[in-house]
């Protein structure tokens, strides 16, 4: 039994902690972590190397996308699209450039409890990269 306490642990520290899927509100795959409010109240998600704000209100999701450095980016330079998800049910949804560094995109999915959305962003002449976050 203490070998199997031991062999647990050692596995626990090689992958640094467990994390629960609904435990943070915007994660990006493979960064980590994620950086609270932004500055339209949202969630901010890290999308290396970009930052992507979520705003969901109801049925309209409303994003906003950023450098490194907080700053808006050109939204010509992306194409994004959400799959929406909420238990059994999914949706895709794309995304119309409303002016400055905001898309609004709409889901009836999102005003279901546990919703979930996998974003895709990309890049003019870069590879996709992808942000999760829990409605």
């Amino acid at each position: 039994m203490k070998r199997l306490a031991l062999t647990f642990l050692m596995v626990l520290s090689l992958y640094g902690g467990v994390t629960l899927a609904g435990a943070q509100p915007a994660l990006a795959q493979g960064s980590g972590h994620n950086h609270g409010s932004g500055p339209h109240g949202g969630q901010i998600g890290d999308a290396e190397p970009f930052h992507v704000e979520m705003v969901a209100n109801k049925s309209q999701l409303d994003i906003y996308l950023y450098d490194q450095n907080m700053k808006p980016l050109r939204l010509d330079q992306f194409e994004v699209s959400a799959t929406i998800q909420a238990g059994k049910e999914r949706e895709k949804i794309g995304f119309i450039a409303t002016g400055g560094n905001q898309m609004k995109g709409v889901s009836d999915l999102m005003a279901k409890p546990g919703a979930k959305i996998i974003m895709l962003l990309k890049p003019k002449g870069k590879p996709q990269v992808q942000v999760r976050f829990g409605v």
